[in-house]
């Protein structure tokens, strides 16, 4: 259900900005956010930032 429900905002934010709809890739098997897991996740997104920014 949460991958129709992110495929079809890609849509909607596509056809607002004219642009073409790119592709959906999704790893995840859980969305959800735990205190036990809370580390991890700052570590993912540090190294995502990291990635974003490269020049």
């Amino acid at each position: 259900m949460n991958m129709l429900a992110v495929t079809e905002l890609q849509k909607k934010i596509s056809e607002w900005l004219g642009l073409e709809v790119g592709v959906y890739l999704d790893f995840s098997n859980s969305a959800h956010i735990y205190e036990k897991t809370y580390a991890d996740v700052e570590r993912f997104v540090k190294i995502v930032e990291r990635r974003l920014n490269r020049p």
